[in-house]
């Protein structure tokens, strides 16, 4: 004789379901929530790669515009060092969104554009300065030579800057994809 064990609780499949459901609800909850860090992360790095973009394209396109002042009359006359001082403050806004190059997930382009804009600056600072040590030296013979070495050094980090800028394209073009905007177009504005 076998004797049966009254179930005074909830019926096996009853029970069964409840786990069940339970278990799908928190697998749920937890796809829902990647998914969601997911969006969140890829719209950060959108925002991220639009900001940067524009102000590294802004940047260099302010830099082409004083290589054209350059060859216009005095070479580095006011209006290219205010070009020059313009791009120094393109710069500013670089360092002050420099905290979202992390969203960017390509760690090469990460490096490629603060090496990028490291090299920049540091010439472009370098520029500023001597333009700025240009002013004060003395009218002699002694100033004027230190005066034609501090032009030629000068004019040879302008000239690199300029050979460095088409290697900021691709890396605008990349950024472009990934806030899927075409810089291009952007360019094609300021030629306008």
């Amino acid at each position: 004789m076998v004797r049966e064990i009254p179930n005074f609780g909830v019926p096996d499949d009853t029970l069964i379901a409840v786990v069940l459901g339970a278990l799908l609800a928190t697998l749920g909850g937890f796809l829902a929530a990647r998914f969601e860090a997911w969006l969140r992360r890829r719209e950060r790095e959108q925002e991220a790669a639009l900001l940067l973009g524009e102000i590294i394209f802004t940047f260099t396109t302010i830099l082409g515009m004083a290589d054209d002042s350059r060859k216009i009359g005095e070479p580095f006359g006011r209006i290219t060092l205010q070009m020059l001082a313009g791009a120094r403050r393109e710069v500013d806004a670089y360092e002050r969104h420099r905290d979202r190059l992390p969203d960017l997930r390509d760690p090469k382009l990460r490096i490629g554009v603060h090496k990028l804009m490291i090299t920049l600056t540091m010439t472009l600072d370098g520029i500023l300065q001597t333009s700025a040590t240009l002013a004060d030296v003395p009218q002699t013979k002694a100033g004027r030579a230190n005066a034609e070495a501090l032009m030629a050094s000068r004019e040879g980090g302008f000239d690199f800057i300029i050979q460095t800028i088409p290697a900021v394209q691709p890396l605008v073009k990349q950024l472009g994809r990934i806030a899927r905007v075409s810089f291009d177009g952007h360019a094609a504005v300021v030629r306008a």
